[in-house]
């Protein structure tokens, strides 16, 4: 893996050079303090330190590299010599080219993102909410190995599918089971506040035969943003198939704000229910605010109070969640 990065770090700053297209580099920051209320303890985190570097090879192949170095490394131990040995592999986000033929068309190869819910596909700088729902529990994960194609056009209404075969195996992981997984997307916009999603990935799920479905809607309206989202996976293990679901709900108005230091003031509200495994259901309330500063700045200020309700427990946990975002 390190050496396919290298080759393609070199390769791509060389074949963009020669035609003038230089690479971009880009990336975030996101910190956070986090107060768990109920035993009034707090901490800070830097929970994203992203950097990369993108950009065209020719004008119908693309490349791009992406780390985020908040990411701890590994120890690994060799059970051989008895060594120890630090690997920073998992800090590795995205290593792929990509191939665009034509305007509707495009085919990636190499470690991406799995076609698979926009739960999944959003960058977390981009998140309404400071973390990711709890449906992501469910779905596959984010990050694959493998390669995916993308298809968009307008013929009758405006919709994109993407199709893609993976290991299974998610990010960063070298073991391979040698069962492949596939992944289809089928995003609808009928009309332009409309969109309609459907998920399906099937294989292997790091070691263990999943079938997983997800339907989704959103509407943008009136300042507002309503997005849904319902995912039920499928475990086929010896003996007894264990099965999960997650449902979750989302609202987010936008107050446009004319003063010199900031563009809009966001409150939204999510409500979540996750039944994990056959085993624990849970239900998960999240009050948030967002305050987003002038568009040349590129940054925000979060704060989410959440409210945690397993149903095998009989009270509540409650966390503050407070963070700001940079990005360049």
């Amino acid at each position: 893996m390190r050496s396919f990065i290298l080759f393609l770090f070199l390769a791509a700053n060389l074949l963009a050079q020669s035609e003038d297209n230089s690479p971009e580099f880009f990336g975030f920051l996101r910190l956070t303090n986090t107060w768990e209320v109920d035993k009034n303890q707090s901490y800070f985190d830097v929970i994203h330190a992203r950097l990369g570097v993108k950009g065209n090879i020719k004008s119908k192949i693309g490349y791009k590299l992406y780390f985020d170095v908040a990411r701890n490394g590994k120890v690994l131990l060799d059970d051989n010599d008895k060594s120890v040995k630090q690997s920073y592999s998992n800090m590795l986000l995205d290593a792929f080219i990509s191939l665009k033929p034509n305007k509707q068309l495009e085919i990636t190869f190499g470690q991406s993102k799995v076609p698979f819910s926009s739960s999944n596909l959003r960058s977390p700088f981009g998140m309404d909410f400071i973390l990711r729902p709890s449906i992501t529990k469910v779905t596959p994960s984010i990050r694959d190995v493998g390669i995916k194609a993308t298809f968009k056009n307008e013929l009758l209404i405006k919709n994109s599918i993407s199709v893609g075969v993976f290991n299974g195996e998610g990010d960063n992981n070298f073991t391979n089971s040698k069962k492949p997984a596939y992944a289809f997307r089928w995003l609808l916009n009928p009309i332009e506040p409309l969109d309609f999603g459907f998920n399906y990935y099937t294989g292997n799920l790091k070691g263990t035969i999943a079938h997983i479905y997800d339907l989704e809607f959103s509407i943008n309206i009136f300042n507002s943003s309503l997005y849904a989202e319902y995912a039920n996976r499928t475990l086929n293990v010896p003996g007894n198939d264990l099965k999960s679901n997650a449902l979750f709900l989302s609202y987010t108005y936008n107050i446009l704000l004319d003063c010199d230091w900031a563009d809009a003031l966001k409150p939204n509200l999510r409500y979540e229910r996750l039944s994990d495994n056959n085993k624990n259901k849970t239900h998960i309330t999240t009050i948030g605010l967002t305050l987003s500063l002038l568009q040349q700045l590129n940054s925000e200020f979060k704060i989410n109070y959440e409210i945690n309700s397993p149903e095998q427990l009989t009270s509540s946990i409650s966390t503050l969640y407070l963070l700001v975002q940079t990005q360049f």
